[in-house]
């Protein structure tokens, strides 16, 4: 006789596709009401032959919007040069007058930001920087946002609202632009020149910077400076600290008003560091825009993203005093839904790694991240 074990069979499931995304339906409803043919720079935007163009590609299929950038298992020169490197800093949040033209000549009648598929290496800035950057850029009109992707039609050049207010209107609702790199130069030396090598996202367009620690005897302090994009001849960029200074870090910067605008960013108070969910590394959530167009947190939707690492960051020096304990505060709602690794001080007591954690199971927004001095 023989008997058959079939109590560990196999459980049958139904995959389902996607339903169709409101935002890329937004672009080709904004397109045909204008007379246009629907058709989309999708940000971030890749060499041509990565993975990561699926996510996009999948939307851009289900709603018959054409795309400018995609997929190919082998890219052509022209269109490494021509699309990638024309377009690939708006990524970061730029948006030049040449990038500007191109789009016009290439017909393409909106951006698409994708929050799901920004990965750390696609710029040195988190995808809040691009977003609200996007957000009160006058050649771009938002149109909708559905998990994760962020529609905005391309504005005739007649109908943009004038650039001069563009700046004002940036500091005012752009979140704290946090660099997702830095450098540290080991061992600081007085009057000694720091280099460090100038990479491909130091552009003459991008206006970026560096924020360098400048070490003195009686304190240290942040200080910024133009950045000059390295050539092939001289791919270094080289900091001559003044009699008496030594340099210990290098961070990537846009402009000098980042601690500005970071709430205790600067030391001294009880609450050390109060950081944007938004200003932070994040590879799931979906950012949540305020009425006035702030950015007001992140939000996590069980089904859609799984149990991760909310937010991460920001990884630079701080100014943190000796024998003090750090807490971790979290503010959310529920807040409760998401758990706080503890702060990780490296050895020089000063660079500063955050993460928090969300469970998975409870819909939930992250607003921000507190480091707070106890005693």
């Amino acid at each position: 006789a023989a008997a058959l074990d079939s109590s560990r069979g196999m459980h049958v499931g139904t995959c389902l596709l996607p339903e169709s995304n409101r935002a890329w339906e937004a672009v080709k409803a904004d397109a045909e009401a204008r007379g246009l043919v629907p058709k989309a720079l999708a940000l971030p935007v890749w060499p041509g032959d990565s993975s990561w163009s699926s996510v996009y590609m999948h939307s851009a299929m289900q709603s018959g919007v054409r795309t400018l950038n995609g997929y190919a298992a082998v890219t052509r020169p022209e269109y490494v040069e021509g699309v990638f490197h024309r377009f690939e800093t708006m990524t970061e949040g730029d948006f030049t007058d040449d990038q500007a033209a191109g789009l016009r000549e290439y017909g393409v009648t909106a951006v698409i930001l994708q929050e799901n598929a920004f990965p750390a290496k696609v710029s040195p800035f988190p995808f809040g920087a691009t977003l609200s950057r996007a957000l009160v850029e006058p050649g771009l009109r938002f149109l909708a946002s559905d998990r994760g992707a962020w529609a905005f039609a391309v504005e005739d050049p007649g109908q943009a609202d004038l650039k001069s207010g563009i700046s004002a209107r940036r500091s005012a609702l752009c979140v704290p632009e946090f660099p997702t790199k830095f450098w540290r130069v080991d061992p600081p030396s007085a009057n000694a020149p720091a280099k460090v090598r100038s990479f491909a996202e130091i552009r003459e367009s991008g206006g970026y910077g560096w924020l360098y620690r400048a070490e003195r005897p009686d304190g240290a302090e942040w200080v910024w400076r133009e950045a000059v994009p390295g050539t092939p001849d001289a791919p270094w960029v080289r900091f001559d600290p003044p009699e008496g200074v030594a340099i210990s870090y290098l961070a990537y910067a846009r402009s000098p008003e980042l601690f500005e605008k970071t709430p205790g960013l600067s030391g001294g108070a009880a609450g050390l560091l109060s950081l944007p969910a938004a200003a932070m590394r994040h590879e799931f959530g979906t950012t949540v825009v305020a009425a006035d167009g702030a950015l007001a947190g992140l939000r996590f939707e069980p089904g859609f993203d799984p149990p991760c690492i909310a937010v991460e960051g920001p990884d630079l020096p701080l100014p943190l005093e000796e024998g003090r304990t750090y807490e971790v505060i979290v503010h959310g709602e529920p807040a409760a839904a998401f758990t706080p690794e503890p702060a990780t001080i490296r050895a020089d007591g000063r660079a500063v790694s955050l993460r928090v954690h969300w469970d998975g199971r409870t819909a939930a927004t992250l607003e921000s991240v507190e480091l707070r001095g106890e005693g």
